[in-house]
């Protein structure tokens, strides 16, 4: 009763109360025909019966013990765990007909089991004369095992591929005594190697898809960010590494707001506009500072869209950032560029009315000139008054020649006489004296003299 209570099988409880009552009312027994029979009998009659009941409750108590087991090997064990089976099962005798078979094989065949039993084992194959070849081969095996490949066929007509193992069971003199014949369904085989050469071939396309992602991200100019539902930052490519400052290893799991400060250019205010987006898109081309890592500001456009899977669920955001700084050098220089039109504008319309001033003043030098007497000091003036006015005119049509885009017209000058020509412009009516000297066999020089 002990050994009972300690158990939490009810079986077990069961066993102890039976072995108990079994035990007490012969021990009660047999100690009151002990007592009875000592008084009747002289010597005293031997208490038999009292050995008899301790005998029964030890045989009781032993095939109770032993009997969980027994139930490991019993019949019904067996017959649980084939009839449990996916395989099919077919016992066959030494001349090849059927015995039994298990419950897979009726499901596939569609005969039942009385049809089956005592007739040739080749009705369920699609092929008889292949059944026979392999029975054949599984009695001449040496080994009592032989495997191959065949096809059974259903009530429906639909052959089913098999893996057969058969194993000869023998008596104690070699005799074949059955044949045991277990058939492998190739059909789930196929189709589990069916979707592993799939889901294969899918996590290779999926990896060869990362690659190409990685790759061109990687090569994109502009820098992309991803962060996670809760905003935070899952992956970096090279371009955003280098605009924030941040390591991909170490902006991994960080706000997006640590890793990506932005202000505004004109207020100095922080943008936290990425930090609340929750449905559409986001986006701004300018007027926007990303302060790095290391404290640089760099002027930026942005760009935000959510990410979603396929059940339209938001998962995440991506962000691209773009590095304006050269387009705000490019900016500037249209800038310049367009002054220095208006300039030249400008200028060619000075240059204009500047060499019709000068038109007019040289030709009252040249009729000055004309009207001087000879050879003298006024003559010489007037001259160089002339060639002033011929440079200045010169000049004026450089001027104008750069403001219409035209190109200056080159040809072959003497560089002496107009070094001296220049020269004494320039220090025409000063006390400065220039002398020039120019070593013989100077080639003449590809320019414009004006």
């Amino acid at each position: 009763l002990r050994w009972g209570r300690r158990s939490g099988l009810w079986r077990v409880r069961r066993q102890s109360q039976v072995i108990a009552w079994f035990g007490i009312a012969p021990f009660l027994v047999g100690s009151a025909a002990e007592a009875l029979l000592r008084h009747e009998f002289d010597p005293p009659f031997p208490a038999v019966v009292h050995l008899l009941a301790l005998t029964f409750v030890a045989a009781v108590a032993v095939s109770m013990a032993r009997f969980r087991m027994m139930m490991l090997t019993s019949s019904s064990v067996a017959t649980a765990v084939l009839e449990g089976t996916r395989d099919i099962l077919i016992l066959l005798d030494a001349d090849g007909r059927v015995v039994d078979v298990n419950r897979r094989t009726l499901e596939l065949g569609g005969v039942p089991r009385d049809e089956l039993v005592g007739r040739p084992g080749t009705l369920l194959a699609a092929d008889p004369a292949a059944a026979d070849a392999f029975v054949d081969a599984l009695l001449a095996s040496p080994g009592g095992t032989h495997r191959a490949a065949l096809s059974g066929r259903t009530a429906a007509g639909e052959e089913i591929p098999y893996q057969l193992t058969g194993t000869v069971i023998r008596d104690r003199y070699g005799d074949p005594l059955w044949m045991l014949v277990v058939g492998h369904d190739e059909r789930t085989s196929r189709r589990l190697s069916s979707e592993t050469s799939q889901r294969q071939l899918a996590q290779a396309r999926l990896a060869e898809e990362k690659e190409l992602l990685r790759v061109t991200l990687r090569s994109i100019g502009e820098g992309v960010l991803t962060t996670d539902i809760d905003g935070r930052v899952l992956m970096m490519n090279p371009v955003a590494e280098t605009l924030t400052g941040w390591p991909q290893a170490h902006a991994a799991g960080r706000p997006l707001s640590e890793v990506l400060s932005l202000l505004d250019e004109r207020t100095r205010t922080p943008i936290r506009e990425l930090e609340r987006a929750t449905g559409e898109g986001l986006e701004r081309d300018g007027g926007v500072l990303l302060r790095t890592r290391g404290g640089v500001e760099i002027p930026v456009a942005y760009s935000a869209a959510p990410m979603r899977d396929q059940a339209d669920r938001r998962i995440g955001m991506v962000v691209v950032l773009r590095d304006i700084s050269g387009l705000r050098r490019l900016e500037a220089d249209l800038i310049r560029v367009g002054k220095m039109e208006s300039l030249g504008v400008l200028s060619g319309g000075i240059a204009h009315d500047f060499n019709n001033l000068l038109t007019a003043i040289l030709g009252y030098v040249q009729l000055a000139r004309m009207g001087a007497p000879g050879p003298g000091p006024i003559n010489e003036r007037l001259s160089q008054a002339e060639q002033a006015c011929l440079r200045a005119q010169g000049l004026t049509r450089q001027l104008l020649t750069f403001s219409q885009g035209g190109t200056p017209i080159l040809r072959p000058v003497a560089v002496g006489p107009l070094v001296r020509e220049v020269a004494a412009l320039a220090t025409g009516g000063s006390a400065t004296r220039c002398e020039v000297h120019v070593a013989p066999g100077t080639p003449p020089a590809l320019a414009d003299d004006g």
